[in-house]
């Protein structure tokens, strides 16, 4: 399936009401439209809105980067090459996360137009039938914000983005969110807390005093081992902290209970790691991982996975494991954010979540 043209289209499109935002009022969508069709005559669309203030894309420059320099990277390339032609498109072109999003959305919609099936069918299957909508208030004054809620809410509305206006509004007395939700008769309870701890990927980073590096021997123990000895260097960088690197084989029980574990390396390739992965809920096989239903057989996909150490809940596990030695070593490059899970393609986060 070639690509034959790419064409970014421009759109300004009025908001059917404004939306107040922290520091700008909103009255229209400036987004780019993305058509590519193929040399069979199917067509794909992707978008991408702009948000100068929080990713940095403009109107123009998404529209440009598109035009400019992702387009001809791929006219007359195989459409069904998408994860290959996306790790392509980021050699040349850095950042601009907007105009590549909607050029690997386009790609997709081609894929599922050309093979006849629902984009989710091509990305794993579906999870759920239907989804609890949500909607975002901002209005120009909180009794608007509260009328508007109660309105949905007789709707069947649950889930509210309440945007900072209603705080800000409000300057002779104290409100919440949960007194907006009282305002506007909405009734929601939190589920019941399982107790115990709940890690992020991103707290190791404030636990490198207390933790251990495990790498795994029996496979890609080559990788494994550059990627333990990078993390080493990079922690000793950038937090002062001198990591200790153990190989599986030789951590001991002791080790692993008195330690904040990093394993490098998935089960396959980490004997320790194999031994702690169903204590974990590390749902893995072979070159193959599952999260939240969700299957990744790629050689190009990744994982960043958090969870409490089996042996002192006070302590946590963070892994590492690529599908094949490079996505091991890429992931020491990575940036891990606030998540449970942080799932990688080349090097690139695809989704991040919380497991259920």
């Amino acid at each position: 399936m070639k690509i034959k043209a790419i064409e970014p289209i421009a759109v300004s499109l009025p908001m059917k009401k404004p939306v107040q935002m922290a520091g700008e009022t909103v009255t229209r969508a400036d987004n780019v439209l993305v058509r590519i069709e193929s040399e069979d005559g199917v067509i794909g669309w992707g978008e991408a809105a702009s948000a100068p203030t929080m990713t940095g894309d403009t109107l123009a420059g998404l529209t440009a980067a598109v035009r400019d320099h992702l387009a001809p990277a791929l006219i007359g390339a195989d459409a069904w090459m998408r994860p290959a032609l996306m790790r392509r498109l980021r050699t040349v072109l850095h950042g601009n996360p907007g105009a590549h999003s909607a050029v690997e959305m386009a790609l997709l919609d081609l894929a599922g137009q050309t093979a006849g099936l629902p984009l989710v069918d091509l990305v794993g299957g579906a999870l759920r039938r239907e989804v609890k909508p949500m909607w975002l208030i901002g209005n120009a004054a909180p009794d608007e914000d509260v009328a508007e809620a109660q309105a949905k809410a007789r709707a069947g509305i649950r889930f509210f983005k309440l945007m900072v206006g209603f705080f800000a509004a409000h300057k002779d007395k104290i409100v919440s969110a949960q007194s907006f939700l009282d305002a506007a008769g909405v009734k929601f309870t939190l589920p019941p807390d399982p107790g115990g701890p709940m890690y992020l990927v991103s707290d190791m980073g404030s636990r490198l005093s207390t933790a251990i590096l495990v790498y795994g021997t029996l496979a890609d123990a080559g990788a494994n081992r550059y990627a333990a000895e990078q993390l080493q260097k990079r922690y000793l960088d950038r937090f002062e902290s001198a990591v200790p690197i153990r190989e599986d084989f030789e951590v001991t029980d002791e080790e692993l209970r008195a330690h904040d574990v990093i394993f490098v390396g998935r089960p396959e390739s980490n004997s320790a790691l194999a031994a702690w992965q169903d204590k974990l809920g590390l749902d893995a096989d072979g070159g193959e991982f599952r999260v939240v239903g969700l299957a990744h057989a790629s050689e190009t996909e990744s994982l960043a996975f958090a969870a409490t150490n089996p042996l002192d809940h006070r302590r946590m596990v963070l892994v590492l494991a690529g599908n094949d030695a490079l996505e091991t070593v890429l992931l020491t490059r990575a940036f891990l954010g606030p998540a449970q899970y942080s799932v990688f393609d080349s090097g690139r986060e695809i989704a991040a979540g919380f497991m259920k």
